[in-house]
């Protein structure tokens, strides 16, 4: 009865932490996407001549960030300026920062302006993503070895 409760006690602290890890990678996941959409960007601007509409349309297919450019998009269609459909559409996002950086980002003005504002974002981003990536190996660690504690204090304490 002991060893049961010992393997449900492992179980539900590894359970936590698998689950708390998850949720952080696909947080790093999504901002490496987001910079990878505003490069996309840029790049359909700068060297394709491809209007922004057009871009912004592209950027819906993908699989994390797909949906905040797909309500741009939306926007768009419902005849909402550029700017207040990009605002809203990023309002969604959860991460503060990278709410904050992309709500920002002005999409209005000439091609440089905008080229310039949007790999400005693109910068930003990387940087968040490197530092949330740096936290999140040593915050990883860190958890990981506090649950693995509780737990074998508790096996301690039933035997």
């Amino acid at each position: 009865m002991r060893a049961l409760g010992i393997v449900m006690i492992l179980s539900g602290s590894v359970w936590i932490a698998a689950a708390d890890v998850r949720s952080r990678r696909r947080t790093l996941r999504l901002l490496g996407e987001l910079e990878a959409a505003l490069r996309d960007m840029e790049t359909g601007i700068r060297w394709k001549r491809q209007m922004l509409p057009d871009i912004i349309a592209q950027q819906a297919k993908r699989p994390l960030c797909g949906a905040y450019f797909a309500a741009v998009s939306d926007g768009l269609r419902l005849e909402i300026p550029l700017q207040d459909a990009w605002q809203s559409a990023f309002a969604a996002l959860k991460m503060q920062e990278a709410r904050e950086c992309l709500q920002n980002t002005e999409l209005c003005g000439d091609e440089k302006r905008i080229m310039g504002n949007l790999n400005m974002a693109a910068e930003h981003l990387h940087k968040l993503h490197e530092e949330l990536h740096a936290k999140q190996r040593q915050e990883e660690k860190l958890h990981l070895t506090v649950v693995f504690s509780a737990a074998g204090m508790l096996i301690i304490l039933l035997i």
